[in-house]
């Protein structure tokens, strides 16, 4: 049975590289949270590959774990892997 990813990130390319990482998955991509939360609705998916980017609006920009929190909020069920630039880290 196929594993279901989901990939939340600006950036083009993210979608292959998971795929080529977990060949037994199906991998759906959103570029923001309301577009995972609508995705989120008619499945559960197992992993989700955020990048950090994407989580900043929903809470105080310096707020990882808030906003960690307001994602797990929306898409219940994930385990989450926080994507960032080298240099955010």
């Amino acid at each position: 049975m196929a594993i279901k990813i989901l990939v939340m990130t600006p950036e083009a390319g993210v979608k292959k590289v998971v795929e080529a990482s977990f060949r037994d998955s199906h991998v759906h991509v959103a570029r923001r949270v309301d577009e995972a939360q609508a995705l989120a609705v008619d499945q559960r998916f197992e992993y989700a590959f955020v990048d950090v980017s994407v989580l900043r609006p929903l809470a105080d920009h310096d707020d990882h774990e808030g906003c960690l929190h307001a994602f797990r909020q929306s898409v219940p069920g994930v385990r989450v892997v926080v994507l960032s630039a080298q240099k955010g880290i």
